[in-house]
């Protein structure tokens, strides 16, 4: 037996590698010695074994010890090295600190932690744990392994000479809580063992104070430092007259918004954030207004072209409300499909400028942008050489394709690699070229085939396969090297589509070379991740244009990757400055500023059908959590979030009221033996190989079974299959509570909207259709899937007054506003966070005059109390990066736990303070903000509404005195008309005109030609141009 071999025992095999280093704790060992991490190598079969093995507990040999895994979590790393014959893994305890893998304890809630010093400097480990643990200063370094000495413990590790890495590498336990570390530097400063360094900074600073406490004791020296720093903009500077010129004056702070906005642009790309209704469209509206406007000072040869993306909901809205009635002098255009960005693109490279005095919008779906032409399959099927199967050839170098099987050798591709249904027979392919009817992809015309949406050959792998095979000599191989995409547009002529030929609408505004003066993304965080078609639409629009500004009602999502693609795509050289490269972009993003919990590797590529979507070869899961370092070196300098509470607005009070219910007795016992045994099994299949993906089953099936006990719930994970059976009858208690509760508000005159997930195959929306309208209460659903139509069809229920209605909260997150329905009932959540703030804002906005309430009824002890639990603590976080909550204050609303996504029975169950904990984040999240009764507002919001106009135009050096005489002369004037021309004066005024000819409030009859026509307003479809209402015009 060879000494430097790990081994494990299999009840019907053997698997070894060769160790490299292991780490161990004798204090923490059962029928062996406790691992704390293991590296070894060896074939990528056994080394995965021994992964999968050491994470279920399995005991493993070496040498004449016998070794095992602790009661902790665990982690794993698997890479494969050399030719890919050989791979690399590694398995540690969940409180390691490993430089370069792990940068503090994993696990939170424990004072121990194990430390890793690959070099043998144990002592500088020890001291940048610390420093980065608890947050002590960096200039008592040299200290800290002495202060902590009595706190260590150093562990064997078990070597092998062979291995030259790590060979010096020491690992030590370090037990010390926070408190007793607090405790050891106050004596140790009583005692002189430590100085307070000598600074120049001058502040004080007392135990048990908050960041706020800290921050008002110390404002008088941090304004001093503010002050050093000249910021680009502040409340006392003045801001830009042109914002006086804007047909809607913005409120004071969107000025100051503007402004601040306009002093950065042109120096770094802008993120403006903000609560929803805060009127970051007002705020868009006003930078580019003011950018045209200093152009214009600037006698600029051109004038000013703004590109902005929204989701397609919203273009109408920006075209009609935000752009038109600010700045009513604006061009705007809609590119709302391929022959539309042709024609631009096709005007751009003529020569075509706007002229200096005007401001032109082009306004793109983001959803449209990101589409491209449908993808059609470019292999030739042909006989292979020499043999008499067939396979898939490439069509540039003609060599066989191959696939990977399922042990990881290529073999040459099939017709199910890349088509459905049956392959053609070889007489059908003699007949299609004695006719002459072959295709040139060696396909007959007369065989339909489709092929798979879901790509799994992208390009020419041919030298792939021969440099694996070692087949042919060096020349052969570098040949074969063709990589040709795989993939074509799809011709319609040839019957590959129905579709019309359609490019890239983001591809094509990038090849336009900087025409954009500015880019406008609305709700930019839509655009987050890495490798979405939006994504990638969203790069190439940044690409088109010379500035940036974002908007978004939720800058994270509680977890730092959220942001992480948006600042690399806008500001790139930020983040390599930093060491993150594309690389490593994401998991050392994660490690440094979040809650790092697992890497998982897939293979690379495009994945997106007929979209730009690609596919990252490393691959984070992240917990909620953001270190204040990414808001301070990424943020800061480059944002400015508005809060309700900035406007001086007041609005009406807002309910967010949580309710627990308990399931019925039955329904509860045949839930918590389904959630149990699922949960189990998905634990025990996620310890071994291929286990991604296993608990994606996990949160819909828990979830629905609590929602719909109606339609049972079956699971299949590997050779299991886990079953709740179907509960039929009456109501279920969730059920009964939402009937009661939409009867109690239907009562009080209130509006409802009902929110749901999981619409789709599980059919909520319909089912709670059915339960309402059997109850006797009128509702319908809305599920328009047009974008640019679910607006008129809220128009349509709202006008046939329709009390209820039922939606999937996804449908209305952005764009649409619901203060028709002033209460929301959150009868499903969604694990993403700004979904669920988004959405819950639709009715609480400006302009609503009913108090608004929210509520989230959620199953006790079950998945959906796990869920709601990581909403809030995902709610908190982000509520720290926009500035609301104090780090220090985080902690009561954060829960810490290996996934919070999926959890065992014990944790599904409400704490007693967790209706008051959410009560208290809520009102973190609306702090400041003036809410006032629903009788007094009207008249509150009247005269709040034209001081903070006022004060606008004082910003901007506006003799309000005459702004005011000229206001009144308008006035008396309308006055006069709407006296002159009223109804019942129009014969008194034409006496000699017979009355029926005279077509007074929009009458459609025959005139004479000398007749003035009168039109009133409110019949706006029918004028070309949207005035005030009740305002009577000309029309000769």
């Amino acid at each position: 037996m060879n000494s430097q071999k790990l081994m494990m025992w299999d009840t019907q095999r053997n698997f070894e590698v060769d160790l490299h280093l292991m780490v161990t704790d004798m204090d923490k060992r059962g029928e062996g010695w406790g691992i704390v991490l293991a590296s070894y190598v060896g074939i990528p079969d056994a080394v995965s074994a021994i992964s999968a093995g050491i994470l279920e507990g399995r005991t493993l040999s070496y040498q004449s010890d016998r070794f095992e895994r602790t009661t902790e979590k665990y982690k794993r790393l698997e890479k494969k090295i050399g030719m890919g014959d050989v791979a690399h893994g590694v398995v540690y305890n969940n409180m390691l600190t490993i430089d370069g893998v792990e940068s503090i304890s994993g696990d939170k809630g424990s004072d121990s932690a194990y430390i890793f010093a690959a070099d043998g400097d144990i002592d500088t480990a020890l001291s940048l744990h610390v420093i980065e643990r608890f947050g002590f200063p960096s200039e008592w370094i040299n200290h800290y392994p002495t202060l902590f000495k009595s706190r260590i413990r150093e562990l064997k590790i078990f070597r092998n000479e062979l291995f030259t890495h790590w060979e010096q590498a020491k690992c030590i336990e370090f037990r010390c809580s926070e408190d007793e570390a607090i405790e050891l530097i106050r004596t140790a400063l009583r005692s002189g063992q430590l100085c307070i360094p000598s600074s120049d900074v001058i502040g004080e600073f007392e135990y048990g104070w908050d960041l706020k406490t800290y921050m008002l004791r110390n404002a008088e020296h941090l304004a001093r430092k503010l002050e050093q720093k000249q910021p680009r903009h502040t409340l006392d500077s003045p801001v830009d007259p042109a914002i006086a010129d804007m047909k809607r004056i913005p409120f004071p702070i969107q000025a100051h918004m503007i402004q601040a906005i306009i002093n950065t642009i042109y120096e770094e790309s802008c993120i403006c954030g903000g609560d929803m209704g805060t009127g970051k469209s007002i705020v868009a509206c006003g930078v580019s207004h003011v950018m045209h406007e200093t152009k214009k000072r600037r006698k600029a040869k051109k004038g000013t072209s703004i590109l902005l993306s929204a989701p397609g909901i919203t273009l109408p809205k920006w075209k009609d409300k935000e752009i038109a009635l600010t700045i009513p002098h604006a061009k705007v255009r809609i590119l709302r499909n391929s022959e539309d960005v042709l024609k631009m693109y096709r005007e751009v490279k003529s020569g075509y400028r706007p002229d200096p005095n005007s401001l032109e919008f082009t306004l793109v779906g983001i959803d449209r942008a990101k589409l491209d032409g449908e993808k059609v399959f470019s292999g030739i099927w042909k006989r292979l050489k020499g043999k008499k199967s067939y396979a898939w050839h490439c069509p540039d170098c003609g060599q066989p394709l191959y696939v990977k099987n399922d042990i990881g050798d290529y073999v040459e591709s099939s017709w199910e690699d890349a088509a459905a249904g049956l392959e053609p027979s070889e007489e059908d392919i003699f007949a299609a070229l004695a006719s002459h009817t072959m295709q040139p992809n060696g396909i007959p015309l007369s065989h339909k085939v489709s092929f798979h949406k879901k790509r799994l050959m992208l390009k020419c792998n041919a030298h792939e396969a021969a440099e694996e095979a070692k087949e042919g000599n060096d020349d052969e191989q570098r040949n074969l090297k063709c990589s040709t995409p795989l993939w074509r547009p799809a011709l319609k002529q040839r019957a590959e589509t129905r579709r019309k030929p359609r490019v890239c609408i983001a591809h094509v505004l990038k090849k336009m070379n900087k025409y954009f003066d500015l880019y406008i993304c609305d709700e930019a965080h839509q655009c987050k991740a890495e490798d979405s078609g939006r994504g990638y639409a969203f790069a190439q629009m940044v690409a088109a244009s010379k500035h940036v500004l974002m908007l978004t009602g939720t800058v994270t999502n509680g977890k730092s990757t959220s942001i992480k693609e948006l600042l690399w795509r806008t500001d790139a050289k930020s983040l390599l400055q930093a060491g993150i490269t594309y690389e490593s972009g994401v998991q050392e993003w994660a490690s440094r500023f979040g809650k790092l919990e697992k890497v998982v590797s897939v293979e690379e590529g495009d994945e997106g059908v007929i979209t730009k979507r690609k596919r990252r070869g490393q691959q984070v899961r992240e917990a909620a959590g953001i270190a204040p370092q990414l808001t301070a070196n990424f943020l800061l300098h480059k944002s400015g979030f508005l809060e309700l509470s900035d406007l001086g607005l007041p609005l009406v009070k807002l309910k967010e009221i949580p309710v627990f219910i308990d399931m019925d007795e039955e329904h509860k016992q045949k839930y918590m033996f389904f959630h149990k045994r699922l949960y189990d099994t998905c634990k025990s299949v996620s310890s071994g190989r291929d286990s991604v993906g296993v608990w994606s089953k996990f949160n819909p099936s828990t979830i629905m079974y609590g929602d719909r006990p109606d339609l049972g719930a079956k699971v299949v994970i590997g050779e299991e299959c886990i079953i709740a059976p179907a509960l039929e009858g009456e109501l279920h208690a969730k059920e009964r509570w939402l009937v009661d509760l939409v009867r109690k508000e239907l009562n009080e005159n209130r509006r409802v909207t009902i929110y749901n997930n999981f619409t789709g195959g599980y059919e909520m929306n319909q089912r709670l259709h059915d339960i309402l309208t059997r109850s006797g209460i009128r509702c319908c659903i809305l599920d328009e899937p047009n974008t640019e139509l679910r607006q008129e069809r809220l128009y349509e229920l709202e006008s046939d007054e329709v009390p209820v209605i039922i939606t999937n909260m996804k449908l209305v997150e952005v764009g649409l506003d619901l203060m028709y329905w002033n209460t929301i009932i959150f009868y499903q959540l969604n694990y993403e966070v700004s979904t669920v703030r988004q959405s819950s804002r639709r009715a609480w906005r400006i302009g609503q005059e009913k108090e608004c309430r929210v509520y989230y009824p959620v199953y006790n002890g079950t998945q959906q109390m796990t869920q709601f639990v990581h909403v809030m603590h995902a709610r908190g976080h982000a509520l720290m990066v926009e500035g609301r909550l104090d780090k220090s204050d985080l902690a009561e609303f954060s829960r810490d736990s290996q996934s919070a996504l999926a959890s065992d029975l014990a944790s599904c169950f409400a704490s007693n303070n967790l209706v008051d904990t959410w009560n208290r984040l809520a009102t973190k999240d609306l702090e400041g903000i003036e809410m006032v009764e629903e009788a007094e507002f009207a008249a509150i919001l009247k005269d709040r509404m034209k001081e903070l106009t006022n004060q606008t135009l004082l910003l901007c050096g506006v003799d309000i005195s005459k702004r005011h005489d000229t206001e009144q002369k308008t006035a008396a004037d309308e006055n006069i008309f709407g006296t002159i021309f009223a109804e019942e004066s129009m014969e008194r005024i034409f006496p000699d005109i017979q009355p029926e000819v005279i077509p007074v409030f929009g009458n459609k009859c025959k005139q004479p030609d000398n007749v003035i026509e009168i039109k009133n307003l409110k019949d706006q479809k029918k004028l070309k141009k949207r005035v005030n209402e009740d305002q009577l015009c000309w029309n000769f």
